[in-house]
């Protein structure tokens, strides 16, 4: 009984894996240039991938691979030689009264082929063909290192941009506050004290607007850096 339980839990398990299991489409991981309607992020990617150097490295030498494998695939033929007789039968065959042109052919092919390169040749197409899949792979491992670097470097931008926003407004609050407070000073409804406290806070909150100011626009710079073009020319 036990091992009835135990095999129908194997069996749960491996269809529970079965189903979760997904291939990766790599064809989602950056949308084509005619894809509509996409998201802001969607476009940054893309961007990024279009400027990115290393998209255009990586298809080159993809390319290189292709070129390294069709020619392996053709190796073979160049074990076959071809050459031709020229002599006096060939030229004026009508002098050939004894049909000694049997002898020597016009044209001669050969083919010799060692036994190492029966086997090495196969073995480099398998090769290429290797390598041209790892091309592709090293080109689907970029598109996903990209699309994650760009979506944190974008991540950062919109936190930076937020709190910026919210830095600001607290900023001009507490702006408002020390001008009544100073107001106030002046007409002699406030000490010194109570002055010189707001005068510090306000101070304080300048000095915080100023860093979410600096990492706003390193966040932007380092998008920025990764896309290629400035986020206000992105339509």
């Amino acid at each position: 009984m036990n091992s009835i339980k135990y095999f129908a839990m194997c069996l749960i398990l491996l269809s529970s894996s079965y189903g979760f299991s997904q291939k990766i489409d790599y064809n989602t991981i950056i949308l084509p240039k005619n894809a509509q309607d996409i998201d802001f992020h969607e476009k940054l990617i893309r961007i990024a991938w279009e400027n990115n150097p290393e998209h255009e490295i990586l298809n080159r030498q993809m390319n290189i691979t292709n070129y390294e494998l069709r020619k392996a695939k053709v190796q073979w033929f160049n074990n076959i030689k071809v050459s031709g007789n020229l002599n006096e039968f060939n030229i004026d065959p009508s002098r050939d009264v004894t049909q000694r042109s049997q002898f020597f052919p016009r044209y001669n092919v050969g083919a010799a082929f060692s036994l190492g390169e029966l086997i090495s040749n196969p073995m480099d197409v398998k090769m290429r063909r290797e390598q041209m899949k790892i091309a592709v792979e090293t080109i689907n491992a970029t598109k996903l290192n990209l699309r994650a670097e760009v979506l944190r470097r974008y991540e950062a931008f919109l936190r930076d941009q937020e709190l910026l926003r919210l830095q600001t407004q607290t900023t001009e609050d507490m702006l408002a506050t020390f001008n009544l407070m100073e107001q106030r000073f002046r007409n002699g409804e406030a000490t010194l004290d109570e002055y010189n406290i707001v005068q510090n806070s306000y101070n304080a909150e300048i000095t915080k607007k100023v860093s979410s100011q600096t990492n706003y626009n390193i966040s932007k710079i380092n998008l920025e850096e990764l896309i290629g073009v400035k986020l206000e020319d992105i339509q």
